[in-house]
């Protein structure tokens, strides 16, 4: 009788990281302004970006992913004033290029929220690794 052949089976890695940033959202149309035909960064998205950069340079060991990766974003505003998810989603995922991923166009999925009247300004972020060839062996 032959032995039975052992099966490798292949596992996917999920990997989930989850932060609270103290900052209130800034509008795409805030982050930006035209100056002689171009778009670029105005005095108040250099300084979200700042805060931004700010908060993750306080966070040890975090994880810049180099891969395929969902982003969950729940903004919190202390107003009541209507705002666009996703003006808001924008400035953030800029924001957050070069320390939570490589590029945005690894995010191949991306989930937003917006509560309104909290008690806090707040956002949010959730990434999750979904590379489907980021396979560990067991």
């Amino acid at each position: 009788m032959e032995p039975p052949q052992q099966q490798q089976r292949q596992q996917t890695i999920h990997i989930v990281d989850r932060y609270i940033l103290p900052i209130r959202a800034l509008s795409y149309n805030a982050y930006y302004r035209i100056f002689r035909n171009r778009y670029i960064t105005s005095n108040r998205g250099r300084q979200f970006k700042l805060d931004v950069k700010t908060f993750f340079d306080k966070i040890p060991n975090k994880r810049c992913h180099d891969c395929k990766i969902k982003m969950t974003i729940d903004f919190f505003f202390k107003t009541n004033r209507k705002t666009d998810t996703d003006n808001n989603m924008k400035s953030i995922i800029d924001a957050c290029r070069g320390i939570l991923y490589d590029d945005d166009d690894l995010i191949y999925e991306i989930h937003a929220r917006k509560f309104i009247g909290q008690m806090r300004d707040e956002i949010h972020i959730e990434i999750e690794n979904i590379d489907k060839n980021n396979f560990v062996n067991t």
